[in-house]
């Protein structure tokens, strides 16, 4: 199953209470005033429920982009 840009997106505004017309694939961590290192935790605990994954503590280092978290849930096996 691939993932949208789209669906990331939409994932982040609902878990950081922002218009998903905020966002793109290059918005992250600090480009938005609610995506904070707190909500960032939020967005993976998140992803990690609605994929059935776990997200290690390296790799949430890793995902601070739309772009990057896509990238990475496409290159797991859903």
């Amino acid at each position: 199953m691939k993932i949208t840009t789209g669906q990331i997106i939409e994932i982040i505004a609902d878990v950081i209470q922002c218009n998903k017309n905020e966002l793109d694939e290059n918005s992250g961590i600090g480009t938005n005033a609610q995506w904070d290192s707190l909500r960032h935790v939020m967005i993976m605990a998140k992803l990690e429920e609605l994929y059935g994954l776990k997200v290690s503590e390296d790799n949430i280092d890793l995902l601070m982009s739309v772009e990057a978290i896509k990238e990475y849930l496409n290159s797991m096996e859903l």
